[in-house]
């Protein structure tokens, strides 16, 4: 299976909404979840998840990367600056900075149900995932 990799963009905010569902994926997360501090997130919806989800990729920030195969949104890979997580993992005693260097952090990967166990992962991430 070909698999075409491209960075979430406003141009690309359809391909996001088609692969996480009405919903957002894992239960309403809409990648938020590890945007914002732990009490914070448990008082949110999925609503307020998506929105505020939509608006940092609407301000350019690029929040992570999509995986086509033909055509069709299958997978998805939050990676970005580390500043872009600082609420939750800054606040985290395992996940803390050691330094003060700008890294990037890789936080989540998803694969739409259909396309599971396919070789997404392997095609897309360069990396078994199992």
């Amino acid at each position: 299976m070909k698999v075409d990799i491209h960075p979430l963009t406003p141009e690309r905010w359809h391909g996001v909404e088609r692969l996480f569902g009405k919903h957002g994926a894992c239960e309403g997360c809409w990648c938020m979840y590890l945007r914002v501090r732990n009490k914070d997130f448990k008082k949110r919806s999925n609503a307020v998840n998506r929105a505020d989800f939509k608006d940092i990729v609407k301000e350019g920030r690029e929040p992570g990367l999509l995986a086509y195969a033909e055509d069709q949104p299958v997978g998805w890979c939050s990676i970005a600056p580390r500043k872009e997580f600082s609420e939750r993992i800054n606040h985290s005693h395992v996940f803390k900075p050691i330094d003060h260097k700008p890294v990037w952090s890789i936080l989540c990967f998803y694969v739409h149900k259909d396309f599971r166990n396919k070789g997404i992962a392997d095609n897309c991430w360069g990396m078994p995932l199992s």
